[in-house]
């Protein structure tokens, strides 16, 4: 729990510092579905549903390009009623056709890298794993729609794949490394200064 804590103050911090410089910020919710296991060949491979939130913010870089800090909370509800946390940062690249807030409707498109601590019970071969840390890979496929000067909505599709590190067992055995991945929805406000 410590480790949760901790991460999520530098998480907090670090937005704070990207925010003082930031083009805009923004807050959303997402929901979907995603799975765990060794790899899908895997028995014990699981699906669940997923949903969190997400705050942000933004430096646009040239007119076309973004780059963005986001720190997400988000919950899994496996197939065994476990429920597992996921908390982190991520820095994604986002390229736009256009200028955002030039026309009514911007596609967007990005990539990026996260941080995530993973905090919760899962069960896999018999056994049980409880926190760990790893790293998030992000796709991103959306549209940003501009409400006013300042005020924008952001949906997006956004695929994420999870590798986390080794970590114990309630018996104290060594875990494999294992992955998850996800595909959530994302309904968002983004505030442009």
């Amino acid at each position: 729990m410590r480790k949760l804590i901790s991460m999520s103050v530098m998480a907090l911090l670090m937005s704070n510092a990207v925010a003082n410089e930031a083009d805009y910020m923004g807050l959303g919710v997402f929901g979907g579905n995603g799975s765990r296991g060794f790899d899908r060949n895997d028995i014990n491979y699981e699906e669940y549903d997923t949903g969190g939130i997400t705050f942000k913010a933004g430096l646009s870089e040239y007119e076309y390009q973004s780059i963005e800090a986001s720190v997400s909370l988000l919950g899994t509800n496996t197939a065994l009623n476990n429920f597992v946390l996921f908390a982190g940062v991520d820095v994604d690249y986002i390229i736009t056709p256009y200028q955002r807030q030039k026309k009514f409707f911007t596609p967007f498109i990005s990539l990026g890298l996260g941080s995530y601590h993973f905090n919760g019970d899962t069960d896999n071969n018999n056994t049980t794993y409880d926190e760990t840390e790893g790293i998030a890979f992000n796709g991103k496929v959306g549209v940003y729609i501009k409400m006013t000067r300042h005020l924008e909505i952001e949906a997006h599709m956004h695929g994420k794949s999870f590798l986390w590190n080794s970590s114990e067992n309630d018996t104290g055995d060594s875990a494999r490394r294992e992955a998850d991945s996800m595909t959530n929805f994302y309904l968002g406000l983004n505030w442009h200064l």
